[in-house]
């Protein structure tokens, strides 16, 4: 995700997107692994099942009323 603690994300804020009603990606908690912030990148850990569907939902979604790029990475 092209967002980092330069635009003031935190990981709390990313689970929020991914598992809140109003994103539509469905998530749970479980689905969601390790979020390293970096300064100007986000790396979330999904599950390799739902990675098309969180992809989605965070590129839809507003945090701290901004969009972010999201790109999938497979790292197998």
């Amino acid at each position: 995700m092209q967002g980092g603690r330069r635009d003031k994300l935190r990981p709390g804020d990313i689970l929020g997107a991914l598992t809140s009603s109003g994103s539509g990606s469905g998530l749970s908690g479980a689905d969601v692994g390790t979020i390293e912030v970096t300064d100007q990148r986000t790396w979330v850990a999904v599950r390799s099942a739902a990675a098309a569907k969180a992809a989605a939902a965070l590129g839809k979604t507003r945090i701290k009323k901004s969009k972010f790029k999201v790109h999938l990475v497979d790292e197998t």
